[in-house]
């Protein structure tokens, strides 16, 4: 009886003499995944003159048996067909191991009683067969020679009371096990991947994690895996829908597995430990911003690229010392995004790479083989894409478990004294389509006398410069703060800025400014935003400052309350559109006096009157 839509082929009438590698090699242009040819019992090199063929999927399935079934080969004519579903009883329970019984011989059979039994008899005395003596549990702690007397008996009576309040072995194991949702799959293809598993999977329910081991030392599949529902009852209609089922010319076998073993912690645990737990437990799950960086990490790089000390170039006594720290902020985040999306990676993508981990708040000084030192320990690293700034890197694997490893591994550990931030990265993207490049440039590494002619007659021979912009005001001394952003009239001006790395024998650094095709398409007439999330310390000249560098400012406004403090809210208004979109793109992941800025377009015009 065939079954309709399975990737197994049921092959009959071969020759008595054919082996796997022949009947693979006349099947291998549909693309054969597995070969079962059986023998006979009495002589092993004879087929029973029927076999089962594999193949990739359920289309290369069919156009196989229509094209071999009656096909001669070894002068046989073959007869193909898909092969029937395997009718096996569906197991509901994870299989238990025997324990071994001790075989206790029978007693020896006498011929004849003994004198002191007929005696007994005789004078009409019943003799009770004598109890057997119980055995007797013996600690190894009582024969340790190196054990006193109070230790002794101190571990008897903690045994007392241990053993009064322990249960059965078997008591113990018949627990209810409904809240399990584990799925143990065997027979699985070598080639098969976690993307394909989890689709076949997710017909019965929503799947939460798909793991397929490797081994450790071929790199390949071991051919069996665990799937993770949401609920327990779709783990059930996997079993009942999975078992003894076609995928990729293999029949799979599936079966309730047991709840995953929890990590060994000990007894009595800190708050501080509870809470680390907790958040390796979220590590895998959150969706924590993907461009964070800490605040000193991006003090540290700007002052090495500018060549400057820390304190001399973010003086706290300065009164647009938290702006110039979010600028600083900002800067290295637009750094991470823009090289990263160069790398194939947005990350302001929704979908989730399986290979790829995302690592924040590393420290400035990290380097390429630091982090691939760390994270080569729970298995094969591929790449390390470290940020500009080195506070942030992508890190690729060859297996999604081995990513899964060192999540849950390095997620929230110490790292030269800061806690490290590990999570998913964004799914990688070859193609950039999805971007378009602007008009702007982002130039780095400039000398601290470099003013805004300076770079304007340096990129003139590109095209026509629009704007040059050094965030902040200027330091005591410094015309700027070593980076800036130029403006040009057109993206193919810009293009050709790039190639202008050499101002007064110091090499630029020159990146080009990418917003997204709907960020660049839902801001073209729009120029007002609203700030919310505003720290109440945030005065309207620091909002102005912050947004100032991004364009000419139309209107700031710090909404109050009728006592004169801040609302947590302002609006920014811009002379162009162009400068709002790229101050909300900038921005968007910066902090303000340590609290992060929530930047949105300002839907209409009365919105927050106070």
């Amino acid at each position: 009886m065939a079954t309709e839509g399975t990737s197994r082929l049921f092959v009959q009438d071969l020759p008595p003499h054919c082996d796997e590698q022949a009947l693979r090699k006349h099947f291998a242009e549909y693309g054969v995944t597995d070969v079962q040819i059986p023998r006979r019992k009495t002589d092993k090199k004879k087929s029973r003159g029927f076999a089962f063929v594999g193949l990739k999927d359920a289309d290369s399935a069919q156009r196989a048996a229509k094209a071999l079934n009656g096909a001669y080969w070894r002068t046989s004519k073959l007869r193909v067909a898909p092969a029937a579903k395997r009718k096996a009883p569906v197991p509901t329970e994870p299989p238990k191991k025997k324990k071994a019984k001790k075989v206790v011989p029978p007693p020896k059979e006498r011929l004849a009683p003994t004198k002191r039994e007929r005696f007994l008899e005789l004078a009409g005395v019943k003799q009770e067969a004598p109890a057997e003596p119980e055995p007797v549990e013996r600690s190894e702690e009582a024969f340790d020679a190196g054990l006193d007397d109070l230790a002794y008996l101190r571990s008897k009576r903690d045994g007392v009371r241990g053993g009064a309040d322990e249960a059965p072995a078997e008591e113990a194991s018949d627990g209810d096990d409904d809240g399990n949702a584990r799925v143990f799959l065997s027979n699985i293809p070598y080639g098969a991947s976690e993307e394909n598993v989890e689709s076949l999977c997710e017909r019965y329910g929503a799947v939460s994690e798909v793991h397929l081991p490797i081994d450790a030392k071929s790199r390949k599949r071991k051919g069996f895996g665990f799937v993770t529902y949401v609920l327990p009852s779709d783990a059930d209609r996997c079993v009942e829908g999975l078992h003894g089922s076609a995928f990729e010319g293999r029949v799979l076998t599936a079966q309730r597995a047991e709840a995953r073993p929890a990590d060994h912690a000990p007894i009595r645990r800190t708050f501080a430990d509870k809470r680390a737990e907790e958040r390796k437990q979220k590590a895998s799950t959150e969706d924590q911003s993907r461009e964070f960086i800490s605040a000193s990490s991006a003090k540290d790089a700007a002052a090495e690229r500018a060549g400057a000390s820390k304190a001399q170039l973010f003086d706290p006594t300065r009164s647009d010392a938290a702006v110039a720290s979010t600028l600083a902020e900002s800067a290295a985040q637009n750094e991470a995004r823009t090289y990263f999306a160069q790398k194939g990676y947005a990350l302001d993508a929704a979908t989730r790479s399986r290979t790829a981990l995302l690592v924040k708040n590393l420290p400035a000084s990290t380097s390429v083989q630091d982090v691939r030192t760390l994270f080569a320990q729970s298995g094969v690293v591929t790449d390390v894409l470290l940020a500009p700034s080195h506070t942030s890197a992508i890190v690729e694997f060859e297996q999604p478990t081995e990513a899964r490893t060192a999540l849950k591994k390095l997620a929230y550990r110490a790292f030269d004294g800061t806690p490290l931030y590990v999570g998913w990265a964004p799914a990688r993207n070859e193609d950039s389509d999805d971007e378009v490049q602007t008009g702007t440039i982002f130039v780095k590494s400039l000398s601290f006398a470099t003013s805004t002619q300076d770079l304007e007659r340096h990129f003139a021979s590109a095209g026509k410069v629009r704007s040059v912009v050094f965030p902040g005001s200027a330091d005591e001394g410094f015309a700027n703060r070593g980076f800036g952003f130029v403006e040009f009239s057109s993206a193919t001006d810009a293009a050709k800025a790039l190639s202008l790395t050499d101002l007064n024998g110091r090499t630029l650094v020159i990146e080009a400014s990418r917003v997204s095709k709907k960020a660049a398409s839902s801001s073209k007439k729009q120029s007002k935003l609203v700030i919310r999330n505003l720290a109440f310390a945030a005065s309207a000249g620091d909002v102005r400052d912050l947004f100032g560098t991004f364009g000419s400012l139309k209107n700031v406004r710090v909404p109050k309350r009728y006592d004169g403090r801040a609302r947590g809210f302002a609006f920014v208004e811009f002379e162009r559109p162009q400068d709002a979109a790229s101050a909300r793109r900038a921005l968007g992941a910066a902090h303000l006096y340590g609290r992060h800025l929530v930047i949105d377009w300002a839907e209409n015009e009365r919105e927050g009157v106070s």
